[in-house]
């Protein structure tokens, strides 16, 4: 659909069905964020409950396949845990995860 002119020309109808379609996208993102979080939540405390060198093999995997969900993965962890479990990972995906979750410093 190729709409030329002003949005002040479209009928009505056609401004509300816009609204609609805009909120329905914004409901769908929102629900897709809330699955995304619950399910970094899901594999964090799934980590974090596992021994270290099991939980870091697992863990190198999702960095190799979905290296940003890893990252918001091992911000979940506690500090401890994840100490231990960046200590178990192969050196490069340790560096790698500790560069990405580290807080700025200003």
């Amino acid at each position: 659909i190729v709409l030329s002119g002003s949005v002040a020309e479209l009928p009505r109808a056609l401004l509300d069905q816009l609204q609609q379609v805009r909120t329905e996208i914004a409901e769908s993102l929102d629900q897709a964020d809330e699955r995304r979080q619950a399910n970094i939540l899901a594999i964090a405390e799934s980590l974090a409950s596992m021994e270290a060198v099991a939980a870091a093999t697992a863990l190198s995997a999702l960095l190799k396949d979905e290296p940003e969900v890893a990252v918001d993965v091992v911000k979940q962890i506690p500090k401890r845990q994840r100490g231990e479990l960046l200590s178990n990972l192969p050196p490069e995906d340790s560096r790698a995860l500790f560069l990405q979750i580290q807080e700025p410093i200003y």
